[in-house]
């Protein structure tokens, strides 16, 4: 199973002229900023908005002539579009009851998948109204996969969530993604969203794709100043092990962090952890700090000094390698320039862990 996607079409002076592939068992991202053509090209995939150039291609079977209902496709809106007299229940079963299914099977698999993506069996019947942001994307994650299609298509699916709700949702999404067989698309503008549910992303800026890669090649070589905006997120992936009471180890093939432990995780020693750290978390030295609440003091030389606007971005050569974010009087008062020895500390509690579902 395999997807090729081109979509072209001008609307209000705006150009969209885009191209997707992708293979089944593949997360694509498609990563842009606001207004950059994303939701209209996952749209015009579904047969959702019209484009003066379509092509779908599906396994080599071309869908641009389908209309939406007869498209083998499942999607998660950004507005989610709940139908809002229809319960949490009815909302998941929609898909069954529309190919005919009776309303007690369509219900009762309905039911098992809502319960697989962790909404409260009590809430079953609450109106969509009456869920928080996290019990409606469920159900709307739900209703996108139980007609088992083969391509699934996630727009923006954790935007309107807050900070807690989004970290909630975050694993299960993963998990959900990780074990549909088809293709999958995700559209974001978030960085860490992208990079930690994605094997591929599709750059769109202003309509055009940009660069597209694994989300390391996109990191080694950004083609834009969006991209370089974006890779300047410290992320980092491997082995999480217990240390003290309230702290843990991240093994990573670059390196080790000292990290936070998850609050209410098990104390035991979990594979495929992923912790991402802001630049401007990332405190940098001439000498070793002493003292100080630093758990992670790190040594390496400075690759690179990115000035951009107030703000310089330091990519440093360290294990694992980092990048900061420093005003311009510290770039003067440090000497920080390209080939300078650098010191550099962050503190364990501004490592974000995302543990595996």
């Amino acid at each position: 199973m395999s997807l090729h996607a081109e979509v072209a079409l001008q609307r209000d002076g705006f150009v969209l002229d885009a191209s997707l592939d992708a293979e089944a068992g593949q997360t694509v991202a498609l990563l842009g900023p606001n207004g950059s053509g994303k939701s209209t090209f996952v749209q015009a995939l579904a047969g959702l908005t019209e484009a003066s150039r379509t092509e779908v291609l599906l396994d080599a079977r071309d869908l641009s002539s389908l209309p939406p209902e007869r498209r083998p496709i499942g999607m998660v809106f950004q507005d989610l579009r709940l139908f809002p007299r229809l319960s949490a229940l009815e909302n998941a079963a929609f898909p069954l009851r529309a190919q005919g299914i009776g309303k007690m099977g369509a219900r009762e698999r309905a039911r098992a998948l809502l319960a697989e993506l962790g909404f409260p069996a009590g809430r079953m019947h609450a109106l969509p109204t009456d869920l928080s942001g996290g019990e409606a994307q469920r159900v709307a994650l739900a209703r996108a996969l139980i007609g088992e299609p083969a391509l699934l298509l996630l727009d923006e699916p954790t935007s309107s969530l807050d900070v807690r709700a989004r970290a909630d949702l975050r694993p299960i999404l993963r998990s959900a993604i990780a074990s549909f067989p088809g293709v999958r698309v995700l559209v974001t503008h978030d960085p860490v969203e992208a990079m930690t549910l994605a094997d591929r992303l599709t750059i769109l800026e202003d309509g055009h794709v940009t660069q597209t890669g694994t989300p390391a090649q996109i990191r080694q070589g950004p083609r834009s100043s969006y991209v370089a905006d974006l890779v300047g997120v410290n992320l980092f992936a491997g082995r999480l092990e217990p240390l003290e009471e309230g702290a843990g180890r991240l093994i990573t093939d670059g390196g080790e962090l000292i990290v936070a432990w998850p609050p209410g995780a098990a104390r035991e020693t979990t594979e495929d952890v992923i912790a991402t750290l802001r630049p401007a978390d990332v405190a940098l030295h001439n000498a070793r700090p002493v003292g100080g609440s630093a758990r992670n003091v790190l040594h390496g030389q400075i690759d690179v000094v990115s000035i951009e606007g107030e703000r310089a971005r330091v990519r440093i050569a360290s294990e694992p390698p980092l990048v900061a974010e420093v005003t311009l009087g510290s770039v003067t008062r440090l000497g920080l320039r390209g080939g300078a020895e650098v010191w550099a500390s962050c503190k364990a509690v501004e490592l974000a862990l995302q543990l595996p579902a």
